[in-house]
């Protein structure tokens, strides 16, 4: 009787975490690395674990031993390739994968000087997609750092383009937008003109970047322009297959919770019934 409880417990919290990390998308741990800057006179340690085996995340002097002028430290994931970093390393830009918001960081010395949110780089919110945990705001091949004049580019998917002066963070082309709106999955879809439909050779051009960052049984379910969600499956680097159905935002969820609650529900009656019999 008792393990057939324990058995019950077990199974009911089970369903429960299951509903929620179904949920989330699924990265690759990122591997700590050792990376050189263009004139050699400074290291970047990418040890967002902590390892052992890797001095703390930061910049160091390249000398011996090496010596660290600043630390880098996010308290969330990040990977190698969101940093882009000046020549001699003094001056970084941050370029979150995994964020809904705040996507585009300027550090001098690893001290913040300016930020930008999607709502000051794009105009039409409709073009911005959305899985779980990441926003599809730019083109992902418009992305160039030109270490020669310390500036970085990026082109929107309403096609406005950026250019950046990284020593202070600010845009010598492109006109930043004012205002103190925070766009979400849940707040970007909005009537206007019919948008262009998206085929599966587009959903495969949108997430072709992000294989690096999915695991090979990995997902991400993204929010298209006309408010349909489509969950988009690696199975390994060459091949992306995108579901054939799409469906409408939150349906998914809301299926998990009900399915959850019902199991829940069902244990505790059982759990009740058999506590019960037992007395």
């Amino acid at each position: 009787m008792k393990r057939m409880i324990m058995f019950l417990a077990v199974l009911m919290v089970t369903v429960l975490f299951s509903g929620v990390t179904a949920l989330a998308d699924s990265f690759v741990t990122p591997a700590p690395a050792m990376v050189e800057s263009e004139d050699g006179s400074h290291v970047f340690s990418f040890n967002p674990d902590n390892s052992s085996e890797f001095p703390e995340m930061g910049v160091y002097r390249n000398t011996e031993p090496l010596e660290l002028v600043y630390a880098i430290n996010f308290g969330s994931i990040t990977f190698l390739n969101d940093f882009y970093f000046s020549a001699d390393m003094k001056y970084f830009v941050h370029f979150p994968t995994i964020t809904q918001d705040t996507v585009l960081l300027f550090y001098e010395d690893g001290i913040l000087m300016e930020s930008y949110r999607i709502p000051n780089l794009v105009k039409d919110k409709r073009v911005v997609s959305y899985s779980v945990s990441m926003a599809m705001w730019y083109d992902f091949n418009s992305r160039i750092l030109d270490v020669e004049n310390n500036t970085f580019t990026v082109t929107t998917n309403d096609d406005l383009t950026y250019v950046f002066d990284i020593t202070t963070g600010k845009a010598i082309k492109g006109d930043i937008i004012t205002t103190d709106e925070i766009w979400s999955p849940f707040n970007t879809m909005e009537e206007g003109p019919p948008r262009t439909p998206h085929d599966d050779a587009h959903i495969t051009d949108l997430v072709s970047d992000l294989s690096d960052y999915i695991t090979e049984s990995g997902s991400v379910d993204l929010q298209l322009d006309d408010g349909q969600i489509v969950t988009v499956t690696i199975a390994n680097a060459d091949t992306i297959q995108p579901d054939e159905a799409a469906r409408p935002p939150m349906d998914t969820s809301l299926l998990i919770g009900i399915i959850a609650m019902a199991a829940f529900t069902a244990g505790l009656v059982v759990l009740l019934l058999l506590v019960k019999r037992k007395k």
